[in-house]
């Protein structure tokens, strides 16, 4: 059996990790006690953004779970109101949105009472049309709908209300 462990960025300096690592031990909880038979992705797999395996009779998903985020890393608290979508990841390469080939097929959000579980590929979608990514910004606040970099990464993020996420199929698991 694979530990579930901590991984902390090296650019990591306001704690993200810590907050994606608290809402996996939760998810992973509530899916335990729904009746998913839950393995730990192993370290290759999580570099394809797979956090959990998920089955249940004969049907498997690899789910990416999202822990709440701040609108800017500076800020203090979360902002349950919006969604961070990464294109392009820090190095210029498959952001975890994009992600096809052993890629997460399902994306499990956090939010403040629960969790919003959606197909990656319809995210995407939904994603291409709401977003102008050829909009450049320069900041975390203006990112809403545009595409934004962050400085000396590659990266290429957005971001979309969270409200959004029920345009397309989605589960909810509220918290316990």
């Amino acid at each position: 059996m694979i530990e579930h462990k901590k991984f902390k960025h090296a650019l990591d300096k306001h704690g993200c990790g810590e907050m994606g690592f608290s809402a996996e031990v939760v998810f992973k909880k509530l899916a335990e006690e729904k009746g998913y038979s839950v393995r730990v992705a192993r370290r290759e797999e999580q570099f394809s953004h797979v956090d959990f395996i998920l089955s249940k009779g004969k049907e498997e998903w690899r789910i990416d779970v999202k822990g709440a985020k701040r609108k800017k890393r500076t800020d203090e608290n979360v902002d349950y109101t919006i969604l961070w979508l990464e294109f392009r990841n820090g190095n210029g390469g498959e952001g975890w949105l994009t992600k096809e080939e052993k890629g997460a097929t399902t994306i499990a959000f956090e939010l403040e009472n629960e969790f919003v579980i959606v197909s990656r590929k319809e995210l995407l979608e939904l994603a291409k049309k709401l977003c102008n990514l050829e909009n450049r910004v320069d900041s975390a606040k203006k990112a809403l709908y545009n595409g934004y970099k962050r400085f000396g990464r590659r990266d290429l993020l957005s971001i979309i209300k969270t409200e959004d996420l029920y345009k397309i199929k989605h589960s909810i698991w509220p918290k316990n």
